[in-house]
């Protein structure tokens, strides 16, 4: 199309023209001679846009672009967990800071995950779940860039705690992006493929991490998490719907403060409680203000007039149950898993490459057991595949506790099968439990409540197990008791899978 921009007839109406200049605002201008030819790219990128998004949305693989677009994303954070863990000396090394101050890189990132996650699932609900899947996917990409040129410690675990805030906005937004794709009775497939990047992107980060870390610089494997990032950013832009937002909605910012304020207190007492002492006072003025800010945040929710977690959901059993025996079965799971590899170098005095072979078996058996169990839900129901699974969490612990408390090191590893399949044949199902208990508009929440209770769980586990092993003198009595205790906490969950709410599906897809 061609024409004189600067030709604006005197017939011209005052509307047709303000439309000729908003038009030429969106015209990518190119001049031959007097002549303007202009060419509206932005508009037939859009047009194109559409176009493809119409035809693939009359196709059942839609659904799936979405899944392995958000997926990317989820890789791209998950797959530098390890490599870092095992790296922290290395990298307090490089920095020159102390083992107290560099593992801050990871509790750190930790804390600010499980703090900003609450708001963030909210935010998705009310601002549009693209836009802040958006948001923290770019954010990520860039702060990851930045950690991999830190210049010192403070440097690196500022970065590594606002890369995992910017984690949080992406985390509950993309899977309300894939619950939005997928019918209630189909989500728990999608779960399971969750779940398995989930579990595996820590595997490959050991695999292809650790060889780039001794060969080269702890740096590589951030600057690798840029290209990801961006390539799950340019899939979203492109593929992902605006989803509806609700922005005529007000944002409970005093229920987002409390519960902020709430999560905070809780997990810094918890995470910290171990290094000053139970009994240090920062310790219990967190353990003090915590459950005041939570009632607080509660009585704020009865009176808001859009709650950031309506009063009616949290009493609703469909919704509180899964999220009660997420908190549990990750209470033995990440526990058990976190002072395992202290048994087997302090007690079994292995060295630090077996000690991580021993280990590979639970995260290995998690990612192959996630993806079965979404399909094994939909014939037996999310609640007979979460009590199986929990019942296996539990035996995982008896055989630690057996193989810990005799010194069997082939009793540690099928303990640590069990633990992988337990989790990862029970994880899909209690998150689509949970997103199936809610209506549409509030499934951020949805997503940021189940990982708010799988990180609150983990960190509390952690914390309880490793003062139980380490308190009695790290004895192979200690250990065995800790891993006791970690089943009594398993059976718990048990018990509470009963409670899960059966989805009703149609004839034939379910025996629940």
């Amino acid at each position: 199309m061609s024409r004189r921009l600067s030709n604006s007839g005197p017939d011209d109406t005052p509307g047709e023209s303000e439309a000729n200049l908003l038009e030429a605002d969106n015209l990518a201008e190119l001049v031959e001679g007097d002549e303007v030819r202009t060419i509206a790219w932005p508009l037939l990128l859009r047009q194109r846009r559409e176009r493809t998004l119409s035809r693939l949305e009359r196709r059942d693989s839609y659904r799936w672009i979405v899944l392995v677009i958000v997926l990317i994303a989820f890789f791209a954070g998950g797959f530098s967990i390890t490599v870092v863990s095992v790296s922290l000396p290395t990298i307090g090394r490089d920095l020159g800071a102390s083992d107290a101050t560099v593992a801050w890189v990871l509790s750190g990132a930790l804390l600010a995950f499980g703090i900003a996650t609450p708001t963030m699932g909210r935010a998705g609900d009310v601002f549009g779940h693209k836009r802040l899947y958006l948001i923290g996917t770019a954010l990520s990409a860039v702060l990851a860039a930045l950690v991999a040129i830190s210049w010192n410690i403070g440097s690196l675990i500022m970065f590594r705690v606002i890369w995992a805030a910017a984690g949080a906005a992406a985390g509950p937004a993309s899977m309300a992006l894939i619950m939005e794709v997928f019918d209630a009775e189909e989500r728990v497939k999608a779960m399971g493929w969750w779940s398995f990047v989930g579990a595996g992107a820590p595997v490959i980060g050991v695999v292809a991490g650790g060889p780039i870390v001794e060969a080269y610089t702890w740096r590589w494997v951030f600057a690798a998490q840029v290209p990801i990032s961006l390539i799950a950013f340019a899939g979203g832009l492109w593929f992902l719907r605006n989803t509806i937002s609700q922005e005529s909605t007000s944002f409970d910012i005093a229920g987002s403060v409390m519960v902020t304020i709430t999560a905070a207190a809780f997990l810094v007492g918890i995470n910290r409680g171990g290094e000053w002492g139970w009994t240090h006072p920062v310790t219990l003025a967190c353990f003090a203000v915590a459950p005041v800010a939570g009632w607080i945040f509660l009585r704020i929710e009865k009176k808001a007039a859009s709650p950031l977690l309506p009063p009616d959901l949290m009493k609703l059993k469909a919704f509180n149950s899964p999220l009660l025996v997420q908190f549990c079965g990750n209470f033995a799971y990440i526990g058990a898993f976190l002072i395992t590899p202290f048994y087997l170098q302090r007690v079994l005095e292995f060295s630090l490459t077996k000690t991580g072979i021993f280990m590979l078996p639970r995260p290995v058996s998690f990612s192959l057991a996630a993806p079965i169990s979404g399909y094994v839900a939909i014939r037996l129901g999310e609640r007979r595949t979460v009590m199986t699974g929990m019942a296996a969490i539990t035996a995982s612990m008896v055989m630690l506790s057996v193989g810990s408390a005799a010194s069997i090191p082939a009793g540690i590893v099928i303990g640590l099968i069990l633990s992988g399949v337990g989790l990862g044949g029970s994880s899909p199902s209690l998150t689509s439990s949970v997103a199936n208990s809610v209506p549409q508009e509030y499934l951020g929440v949805a997503g940021a409540a189940i990982s708010m209770m799988a990180t609150v769980g983990g960190v509390v586990g952690m914390e309880v197990l490793r003062t139980i092993a380490t308190a009695a003198g790290g004895t192979s009595t200690a250990y065995a008791t800790a891993y006791g205790i970690g089943g009594c906490v398993a059976v718990a969950a048990f018990v509470l899978a009963r409670r899960i709410t059966r989805l009703e599906r149609s004839p034939g897809s379910s025996s629940d």
